[in-house]
């Protein structure tokens, strides 16, 4: 009975807030793994096939060689639990190898431990699953549950990895932090932009990949705002990054693009302009113009970050009622109003604390950098495949957990 009224509520919820179900095209569900752009990432970082994108259980064996090829000095003991005589790597095992190989190196502290995420499944002392957990790096799977005595896969342990590696500063960073041959402090930074400026970490990370370089002076004007057309220029530098590419990677029009009246062939930002609009990181206005000198507002960021991770053919999934929470959640343009309340939902935009998403707002220098930064490192097409168990749970449409039926049973009882 208990389950019925739940499943009740959550659907009287879901319907009034007219949850939209991500779309994606029969071809590319079926062709491409949802891992499959981490593992090219990575695998372009390091210059070889060290990581696959599929479901098949990680062995012991290639985990130990994975991980020493990663981390020279690392110990394999990790691995190879006695009391654990299976031939594959459990998911909590996983968690705990990357939680002493890599923690140290990433940017954030450990949670205390009365913050830390649980799980029905997990032990209040495994401090390691729950950390990882709280940091974003591993999530359950679904209801509550993380199955750790489940084996992990090839693809949940490249996106364990590469989200762990962004949490150092992004793959080619983290590479080198892991290597010791290298740190922030190899990159000149700005002088406008102090070691203790409250976003220094993110810009120091993209200028880290090549993605911002300042005023040409030294200075990075934290506090100036940012034009369409300078937003397209960022765009396309993060897109090159994301693609494995140089961040300096020019970009050619289809042939049959029309730009807009209001970009020349002659501005600087004709190529970065006609990308964004031909893969839909931008959008004109109701008269087809571009306006590249507009100032940049919160939600036209929000959306540009969001498509980044997208086919230009699919369709978001969005529960749009989380914008009620915020006073001036209607003021978000029906346009830009899916990508979001998926921001919103993910925790990447969060308001002032006081109510106001302020989604029309202009952005400044150093909150692009702080926000894209975030987005580079937390936000990837792994996110987007947890977001949408997530609907697919709450919808009801979700398999119940199997693997640790006896535990599952026994919760269910209580």
């Amino acid at each position: 009975m208990a389950k019925s009224n739940t499943r009740a509520r959550l659907l009287s919820l879901i319907l009034a807030a007219a949850l939209i179900i991500c779309a994606v095209t029969p071809a590319l569900a079926d062709e491409t793994h949802w891992a499959q752009g981490i593992v090219d990432e990575l695998n372009t970082v390091y210059g070889e096939a060290l990581f696959t994108a599929d479901d098949g259980n990680v062995a012991k064996e290639d985990a130990i060689a994975l991980f020493q090829k990663l981390k020279s000095d690392t110990d394999t003991g990790m691995f190879t639990d006695p009391t654990d005589q299976s031939e594959f790597v459990r998911r909590d095992k996983m968690c705990h190898a990357i939680y002493e190989l890599f923690l140290g190196l990433m940017a954030y502290p450990d949670p205390e431990v009365d913050e830390l995420k649980s799980f029905e499944d997990v032990p209040p002392g495994d401090i390691q699953v729950r950390t990882l957990a709280t940091l974003g790096l591993v999530n359950g799977v679904g209801y509550g549950y993380f199955l750790p005595q489940a084996y992990i896969t090839n693809a949940e342990m490249a996106v364990l990895i590469y989200r762990a590696y962004n949490k150092m500063g992004g793959v080619r960073v983290a590479k080198d932090l892991i290597e010791g041959t290298g740190n922030f402090n190899d990159f000149p930074g700005f002088i406008d932009v102090p070691p203790e400026h409250w976003a220094y970490e993110g810009i120091m990370y993209l200028q880290s990949l090549g993605i911002v370089n300042g005023r040409g002076d030294g200075t990075y004007g934290p506090e100036e705002n940012l034009t369409r057309a300078e937003l397209s220029a960022v765009v396309l530098r993060v897109k090159n990054v994301l693609n494995g590419g140089s961040e300096g990677d020019a970009y050619t029009p289809s042939s049959d693009y029309i730009s807009p009246s209001d970009v020349s062939a002659e501005d600087w930002f004709y190529e970065t302009a006609a990308h964004a609009l031909e893969n839909g990181y931008l959008v004109t206005d109701a008269y087809g113009n571009f306006n590249p000198f507009d100032i940049v507002t919160r939600e036209e960021v929000g959306y540009a970050s969001v498509r980044l991770y997208m086919e230009a053919s699919q369709t978001l999934i969005a529960n749009t009622s989380v914008l009620d929470r915020f006073s001036d959640g209607g003021d978000v343009s029906a346009r830009y109003i899916n990508e979001m309340s998926y921001l919103v939902s993910i925790g990447m935009f969060m308001g002032d604390g006081l109510g106001h998403l302020m989604p029309r707002d202009t952005m400044s220098r150093a909150t692009l950098g702080l926000f894209i930064s975030r987005v580079m490192r937390g936000l990837d097409t792994s996110k987007m495949h947890d977001y949408e168990m997530e609907v697919k749970e709450a919808l009801g449409l979700l398999d119940r957990p199997t693997g640790e039926t006896d535990e599952i049973e026994e919760a269910e009882e209580v």
